[in-house]
């Protein structure tokens, strides 16, 4: 896991200062390294807004199922929580 970096307040000043095409060209240069910001922009900029109840049945869906696999398993409310953490993270 990469450590965050983080950015001075001078640094943030001068970020502002610049630009539209410059702060374009970082962004693209950036963008492919990070790839969880282009699929939260891509969701955020290019989704039609209907599509957000789509996504929330279908995680519904997912949490269910999984759920119902694994209820044999868990044995302690701490248990299923560490479950749900673990699908947090996908």
């Amino acid at each position: 896991m990469k450590r965050k970096t983080i950015l001075s307040a001078e640094l943030k000043k001068a970020i502002a200062k610049l630009d539209h095409q410059q702060k374009d060209k970082l962004l693209f240069r950036l963008l492919p390294y990070q790839p969880d910001l282009v699929e939260k922009l891509t969701f955020q900029l290019l989704e039609p807004a209907d599509n957000k109840n789509l996504r929330r049945d279908e995680l519904r869906e997912e949490i269910d199922s999984a759920l119902e696999k694994y209820k044999a398993y868990y044995y302690s409310p701490g248990y299923l929580l560490m479950l749900l953490r673990d699908m947090s993270g996908d």
